[in-house]
């Protein structure tokens, strides 16, 4: 019995693992070990079929396969991934930022319309070709002594990319917001009565946060941006926005994506304290098409730290505007 599977995906079909059972002998597809308790070597022939196609796609001088193999995950669990380990070509005497920028260019001429993101073909060229569930693969990156990594994020359900540190670095800014209250006490302190922090605060912010990253594309031509809207918390509210431009960084040619979490805390007379904390991630781009999520592979901290406690204090002054004119 032969089963055979393909995959259109980047470059077009991709002719993957044959998995052959016969003469009373059956091969256990590496998910079935795992399953199984067992820690299985890296698939025979994976490696070499892998630097295949990346040689079929013109994209050998770019990457070099490093390695593959079984790797514990530093989440203080016994869990193993199938790693992949690559390198972007770089001259020894690259500046690292030079190197990181180049890379990012590097994976954004890969996209274009009818073609599959580079980073995503070859993570499930990887899953499938070894025969490993999404959650047991991963990609790593080596640009200089900068490490990417591509794994599944599972909230998303698709593979994302980080950057060296596997977390999200940010930058923490607070306002005094107008007072809430009873109405004659905030009229005594020139604010607008705003309810409780607990109670619908949270949400009218949220709902400020949407609707200014919505604005910010207002008149450009470009496409709205993706907002995702975390779950609301009594003194909490989230906003995820991605496909921005010069929103945080001044150049025209990034792609941003922000998170922007705001914690709500009651203070002195009667006023709100608000805390933001401003996460940012960018990539390289010309043209309209934002990329995916996983595209967004550079940090803004610690390099544009400045320009982002800029963007997150003009975002709270406004935010204290809104709510002083009992908007939204």
């Amino acid at each position: 019995m032969r089963r055979r599977v393909l995959l259109a995906s980047f470059g077009g079909s991709l002719a993957l693992r044959r998995i052959i059972a016969g003469g009373g002998a059956v091969l256990l597809p590496a998910r079935v070990l795992r399953a199984q308790g067992v820690v299985a070597a890296a698939p025979e022939g994976v490696r070499d079929d892998i630097a295949r196609w990346l040689g079929a796609q013109g994209l050998a001088a770019a990457l070099e396969v490093r390695g593959l193999g079984w790797v514990a995950i530093e989440d203080g669990t016994d869990r193993r991934h199938l790693q992949l380990e690559l390198a972007f070509s770089s001259p020894p005497d690259e500046d690292k930022e030079a190197a990181s920028e180049r890379f990012d260019q590097w994976l954004a001429s890969l996209r274009g319309p009818g073609r599959t993101d580079f980073v995503t073909a070859l993570f499930y060229k990887l899953v499938l070709a070894a025969d490993v569930r999404r959650a047991d693969a991963a990609l790593i990156f080596r640009v200089q002594d900068e490490t990417y990594t591509v794994a599944l994020d599972e909230a998303e359900g698709w593979p994302t990319m980080r950057g060296t540190t596997g977390r999200r670095r940010y930058v923490r800014r607070s306002v005094q917001l107008p007072a809430y209250g009873s109405a004659t006490a905030a009229a005594a302190r020139g604010g607008v009565a705003l309810p409780a922090v607990g109670a619908a605060l949270p949400e009218r912010v949220q709902r400020f946060l949407k609707t200014f990253f919505e604005r910010s594309v207002a008149g450009t031509g470009r496409p709205a941006p993706v907002i995702r809207l975390r779950p609301l918390e009594p003194g909490f509210a989230a906003v995820e926005a991605q496909g921005l431009r010069q929103l945080v960084l001044p150049d025209k040619n990034y792609w941003e994506l922000l998170i922007v979490s705001i914690e709500l805390h009651p203070a002195a007379e009667g006023q709100t304290s608000a805390a933001c904390s401003l996460e940012g991630r960018f990539s390289a781009g010309l043209g309209d098409r934002p990329p995916p999520a996983s595209g967004y592979s550079h940090d803004m901290d610690p390099r544009y730290r400045t320009a982002m406690e800029t963007f997150a204090d003009g975002l709270l002054r406004q935010l204290q505007e809104e709510l002083a004119r009992g908007a939204p």
